[in-house]
């Protein structure tokens, strides 16, 4: 290859990972940064101990046949799968106009369609609350969509109990081409 060729070829790639590396997922802090819109959601490093509060003031976009009857607060936040299945306990620990959230996790390849991959609870007022979800593909992103109910602003805190939603550590090997 001619030194023109291989710095023109360089300078694609440059360019095209530029491009690739303001794709990539927000990471959350603690609290979360929940988002109105699935695109915009920020991915949890470590779904245990993740703790947010929803808020009353933005409708938010709901997920086509999102298992409420009536949207009033939709918001998103994301984890990585680290195992097949993950069961995680939510602690509502407080509403303030309102008296619960309604949560479920989601599997979207593009913010358009989506796939429940947990059970549902449409009403979760102050206590715990159990969820099981999979099957999941290890490495991929999850979405936890949570909803006010009636427009209730709720702070809430995640604890797994069995499973994994820490993103797997990418393996090194085999030769770079």
């Amino acid at each position: 290859m001619s030194n023109v060729c291989l710095k023109y070829y360089l300078i694609c790639v440059v360019i095209c990972c530029q491009t690739e590396l303001f794709s990539q997922f927000q990471i959350c802090g603690n609290p979360v940064n929940l988002s109105n819109d699935c695109a915009d959601a920020c991915v949890v490093c470590e779904l245990n101990g993740a703790a947010g509060t929803t808020s009353h003031t933005i409708p938010g976009n709901a997920p086509p046949g999102y298992c409420t009857f009536v949207v009033h607060s939709i918001r998103y936040f994301a984890f990585v799968a680290g195992s097949t299945s993950l069961s995680f306990n939510v602690n509502v620990t407080g509403c303030t106009l309102g008296n619960s959230i309604e949560l479920g996790v989601y599997d979207t390849p593009d913010c358009s369609s989506f796939n429940l991959v947990s059970n549902c609870n449409t009403y979760m007022p102050k206590g715990v609350h159990g969820f099981t979800a999979g099957p999941l593909k290890i490495g991929c992103p999850y979405y936890i969509v949570i909803d006010g109910n009636g427009p209730a602003s709720c702070s809430f805190i995640v604890t797994v109990t069995s499973g994994s939603a820490t993103a797997p550590v990418p393996g090194i090997g085999g030769n770079i081409m």
